[in-house]
């Protein structure tokens, strides 16, 4: 989850709120066969293997799954839901090291060298060859049909594959804060923190990666390909923007990834289709004058007055124009001009952030924004502009969710934890670079519940005291791997039948 200069993310005890005040728990319940609740609606699911939004492509097949045949599709050939937790609650003690040495050694945005290197010999480990550096500090590694070509060609490879192709991602990069928690396991990087759980997203795919490739050592995973993105630069930088860039999300067929939730109990997964994070733009607006002494206002043009009243009625001059009920943020988050109590400076600036759910939306309020500032700067006879930083913080549009891929990645979560703990979200003015894979290819993004009040569980993200329940390390790691297990398999299915002579 972004933020710069703590401008791109603000969360509340609001966000992604839980429907259902049923308390839940991860651990040996979730180890017998789960029932599977009251039926999702029937299912139907464009699979274009090999060929995402971003290859321009048409879908060869168009599958309908009812919920009966979804439930055997996850369980085909050895694919057990139940089983993957199972042996995901096995390595738990392998995950929570994992996660823990992650957060001990917190790294920046595009300085991920210790992050990227400990992954790397993680994924050397399990014998998952993988291609680095993408994106500076970021790895691609491949598991499944045609890993072994796919590392061989690295990027040059990454759109010609004719398998059915599936990405997992999780961030690399911490915050620039500081850690207040006091655990043995703290941050041993002063001023540098994994406050937004970034660390438990990459233990969380390299649990996946373990499962993955267990299943492929025993035959049971599909025939495709399962790409696993290591991004870096998630906070700041636009990591995801130069993955996309660099043509990671070529081939892609359906992407799957998830964010830590301190607002859901631990365990439960929630998401929506459609939007599900907000569109984010930084702003720095300069408002010019003519300074002088304070004793004689004749003489000056004062920046001062202009910018504050400017900024103390942004919001409502600039959304005046837009439908009353569409959701959106205009704030300001700082102001500065001058430093003596008898001098008018020439200048002052003021910035902050505007959100929204749409690119309409967003658009609209960058041209709005412009011209609210130009035109109220000339009431007080100053001149007005605005800069959006695109070069410092790239804009990041809403994260929308297909439709199709999040029932899809809905129904496997039930089969993985049981109807009571998949939930719908709350659409949240946060930001998330995963917006870019959701912009390329069909994609769903799930928050994952880490809330457990009795461990300290309980502060936001971005909080110096942020602390996460580690029983949901082996819930993500075991969705993860079923999202993709299940989505190969139906895109096996799919494949139009080829005569044999």
């Amino acid at each position: 989850m972004c933020s710069v200069g703590s401008s791109r993310c603000r969360c509340d005890g609001a966000q992604a709120r839980a429907r259902s005040t049923q308390s839940s728990t991860v651990g040996a319940a979730l180890l017998v066969p789960v029932k599977v609740g009251a039926p999702v609606a029937a299912f139907t699911r464009l699979v274009a293997f090999g060929a995402g939004r971003s290859s321009g492509r048409a879908c060869q097949k168009e599958v309908t799954r009812t919920p009966t045949a979804i439930r055997g599709l996850v369980a085909a050939d050895g694919i057990e839901t139940q089983t993957l937790l199972t042996r995901a609650q096995e390595m738990e003690s392998w995950l929570i090291k994992t996660r823990r040495h992650l957060h001990k050694h917190p790294e920046l945005s595009f300085n991920e060298v210790g992050t990227s290197a400990f992954i790397r010999n993680e994924l050397s480990a399990l014998g998952i060859p993988y291609t680095w550096p993408v994106a500076k500090t970021g790895i691609v590694a491949y598991i499944g049909s045609g890993a072994a070509e796919a590392h061989a060609l690295g990027a040059a490879g990454w759109g010609s594959t004719d398998s059915p192709v599936v990405l997992l991602r999780a961030d690399m990069d911490a915050l620039p804060m500081a850690e207040l928690t006091n655990d043995s396991f703290a941050s041993c990087h002063c001023g540098t923190m994994h406050a937004c759980g970034h660390d438990c997203h990459m233990a969380s795919l390299l649990g996946a990666a373990r499962l993955l490739k267990e299943m492929e050592a025993a035959g049971k995973l599909p025939a495709g390909n399962i790409r696993l993105v290591f991004q870096p630069a998630e906070e700041a930088g636009g990591g995801g923007k130069l993955m996309g860039e660099e043509g990671v999300f070529q081939g892609v067929g359906a992407a799957f990834a998830l964010h830590v939730w301190p607002d859901l109990p631990t365990g439960v997964i929630a998401t929506r289709p459609g939007p599900i994070m907000a569109g984010v733009l930084s702003f720095k607006a300069t408002i010019r004058g003519r300074g002088g002494h304070a004793a004689m206002p004749h003489t000056h043009v004062n920046p001062v007055i202009a910018a504050a009243s400017i900024a103390a009625q942004l919001r409502s001059t600039v959304t005046a124009t837009l439908p009353p009920d569409e959701p959106v943020v205009v704030n300001v988050c700082h102001i500065n001009g001058g430093e003596a109590y008898n001098v008018v400076p020439d200048e002052v600036t003021f910035g902050g952030t505007i959100r929204a759910f749409s690119e309409a939306t967003m658009s609209a309020l960058r041209q709005r924004l412009q011209e609210v500032v130009k035109a109220q700067a000339m009431v007080f006879n100053c001149s007005g502009c605005v800069d959006f930083r695109e070069d410092e913080e790239p804009y990041f549009p809403p994260l929308v969710n297909d439709k199709r891929t999040t029932d899809f990645a809905m129904a496997v979560a039930r089969q993985v934890l049981g109807e009571d703990n998949v939930r719908h979200a709350d659409l949240t003015m946060a930001s998330e670079d995963f917006a870019f894979t959701a912009a390329a290819v069909p994609s769903c993004f799930v928050f994952l519940g880490v809330r457990n009040e009795k461990l300290g569980a309980v502060h936001g993200l971005h909080s110096p005291y942020f602390r996460v329940d580690e029983a949901a390390l082996k819930v993500g790691a075991s969705f993860l791997a079923n999202a993709a297990t299940a989505y190969l398999k139906e895109a096996v299915m799919a494949l139009p039948s080829r005569n044999v002579s």
